[in-house]
């Protein structure tokens, strides 16, 4: 696991410097090492950090085939790489190195892109070709390694982070209002916008080429989930799951595990504790005051199953206080479901641990949202409510502006009857029209001129609907929640928290054997009609205990509603006044009704919502962002 940039076109030698301040910006991606490569044409300069998992004497970066036709600087694991060792002798004769890296690097000499379908792993890597001055980039199938492109004239810049590409120098450190609208849609800023003008996202499950000649092709898609579909008993799901697991433990490094004592994390425990070569480290966090939503008892109950070396790291207000101001500068873009991850990874690397598995990715692919009874139930409303459906809406319109159930049958209403539109209703924070009274001007037509549809890009929105077309409602869920929330939020958030404290996250759920297998189930498995996540619950059989899932829900949530009207007060104050000063279209005075509002009703109007606001106005301060000039 590491950090990349980059600079490629004519001249990029002369910018060599930009490249070390995007290296140095990063510099807690890669504690282990560094490297800097120019290439002889002086079209291209590869930056690279290291973070050393695997063979850690040899496999260093920027790595070099015999001839140095070829250099690669690579982000990742690919997990099957001794299964590809094997598969495909030929092309990898005389390896120097025991890792992954190289591996990967031979194979994309050998095949090109067309290889990307058979790494299973997480990564984002640059291939410079020396002799075609051609410079490839990719990124894996579900987007657990960000990278981030920019253009300086001529110049192509990548990197692994937004604040990389900053220290650069070359590039403006204005606001995207675009990008600021995603994000109070959703939560989180929505690819390929970033929260900086002309930075964005390289697309998940993609490559682009960039050529001495051609400049940047189009970025390309390589993956699409699987149409068929198969029947697996409970022990060949269990298998295929272990499977999974064991991959995900290889390491030459201190390795753990976060276990919250739900389902997903207590699942990939019970695997580990089959497959793993040595004891287990747990993690949990636990809430002192709030002990209604601590799941500790049930973290304790897997980590003595498991037999592992556990540890609890308590939270409390005054901590999380504490702890708020080097939590927002982690941060590499706005989030407002960041913080937990933070902490949990902050203990891992006090821990000396430097790779963590996590239960990410279960309520996705086993429908462990509920979002599909949700989308139903919205498809019921707006038939009930079809012939009042224009003035019910203006009725609602006119009450309680920052209501949750309010806001969300007024948008419902004014959506299309799709299980897209419904599902991204059921998805929102702020409605268009909330947005509206915190900052008029971002419903300005003439300011995206068509870029946003229901506040995600048009062009993403018209390929979620493709890649929901003619499914079943629960695959259809399932696709849409591993794009949206998974991809854009928590995968995002894994990444840059987890390497803040120098700590490689990784995520069983989502390995592509595994994946593919579930996502090729029948559709029955994600409903709840025999509990929650039944399925998954079944094929662990006997090694779970019933308390673990013969119980509500209760998710992995700080208690940031309390501490909000307590210790955190002043702190959320300041930067909603922050937010009204560096980003203009925000209105103070309407940021603290809303404020006021939560005070007064904060279950009708939810703490998410006032502190989006705030990360976004501390967010906008460290990093000295605005709107000027826009």
């Amino acid at each position: 696991m590491c950090g990349i940039a980059g600079i490629v076109g004519k001249g990029a030698s002369e910018h060599v410097d930009a490249v070390r301040r995007m290296m140095k910006a990063m510099e807690h991606r890669g504690p282990d090492g560094e490297g800097l490569y120019v290439a002889p044409s002086g079209r291209c300069v590869l930056g690279h950090l290291r973070l050393a998992i695997l063979d850690p004497a040899l496999a260093v970066q920027p790595m070099f085939s015999a001839d140095e036709r070829w250099a690669f600087v690579y982000n990742g694991e690919c997990y099957n790489h001794p299964t590809l060792r094997e598969v495909y002798k030929e092309d990898l004769h005389a390896l120097r190195t025991t890792g992954d890296t190289e591996v990967v690097m031979r194979l994309l000499q050998a095949h090109g892109a067309d290889i990307l379908p058979k790494l299973n792993g997480m990564f984002a890597f640059a291939l410079w070709d020396e002799q075609k001055e051609t410079l490839l980039l990719a990124r894996d199938r579900f987007g657990q390694k960000p990278l981030y492109l920019a253009k300086s004239g001529d110049l192509l810049l990548f990197a692994s982070e937004v604040r990389a590409l900053l220290a650069s120098g070359l590039i403006s450190r204005k606001v995207d209002l675009a990008g600021v609208y995603s994000y109070l849609a959703f939560g989180s800023v929505q690819e390929p916008l970033s929260i900086l003008s002309g930075v964005e996202m390289m697309p998940p499950q993609s490559s682009m080429m960039w050529s001495s000649s051609g400049g940047a092709t189009q970025a390309r898609s390589y993956w699409s989930p699987p149409s068929g579909k198969q029947a697996l008993s409970a022990v060949e799901l269990r298998d295929a799951f272990v499977g999974a697991v064991e991959r995900h433990l290889i390491s030459d490094v201190p390795l753990g595990l976060f276990l919250s004592g739900g389902i997903d994390s207590s699942a990939v425990a019970l695997a580990a504790s089959r497959v793993s070569p040595s004891a287990l480290n747990t993690l949990s966090i636990v809430f002192p005051e709030q002990k209604e939503l601590s799941e500790a008892k049930y973290a304790r109950r897997i980590a003595e199953l498991v037999e592992s070396r556990h540890q609890e790291i308590p939270l409390t207000g005054s901590m999380m206080l504490s702890m708020l101001k080097e939590s927002f500068h982690a941060m590499d873009q706005p989030t407002g479901d960041a913080i937990n991850t933070y902490m949990v990874s902050m203990a891992a690397h006090q821990a000396g641990l430097k790779v963590a598995l996590s239960g990410l990715g279960g309520d996705e692919l086993f429908g462990g949202y509920r979002a599909a009874p949700r989308v139903l139930l919205f498809s019921r409303l707006r038939r009930l409510f079809s012939l009042v459906r224009g003035p019910l809406r203006g009725l609602l319109g006119q009450v309680r502006p920052w209501s949750v159930s309010v806001s969300k049958l007024h948008q419902l209403l004014g959506s299309s009857p799709t299980w897209l539109s419904s599902f991204l209703v059921q998805r929102r924070v702020f409605s268009e029209r909330q947005i509206g009274l915190l900052a008029p001007q971002l419903l300005s037509d003439k300011l995206f001129s068509g870029t946003l549809r229901e506040g995600i890009v048009a062009k993403q929105f018209d390929q979620l609907g493709t890649l929901i077309k003619g499914k079943t409602l629960e695959d259809a869920i399932a696709l849409l929640e591993l794009s949206t929330y998974m991809a854009q939020t928590l995968l995002r958030d894994s990444d840059i928290m987890g390497m803040h404290h120098s700590l490689e996250i990784r995520i069983p759920f989502l390995d592509t054997a595994f994946s593919d297998a579930v996502l090729s189930l029948e559709p029955e498995a994600r409903q709840h009609a025999r509990g929650i996540k039944w399925r998954m619950v079944e094929a662990m059989g006997d090694w779970m205990p019933r308390e673990i899932y013969d119980r509500p829900k209760m998710g992995f949530t700080l208690p940031f509603e309390s501490w909000m009207r307590k210790e955190l007060k002043p702190q959320v104050e300041s930067g909603l006044r922050a937010l009204a000063q560096r980003c203009e279209p925000f209105q103070e005075k309407s940021l603290m009704r809303l404020w006021g509002a939560f005070q007064e009703r904060p279950q009708d109007v939810r703490w998410f919502r006032p502190w989006l606001l705030c990360v976004l106005g501390n967010y906008l301060e460290i990093h000295q962002l605005s709107t000027e000039g826009l």
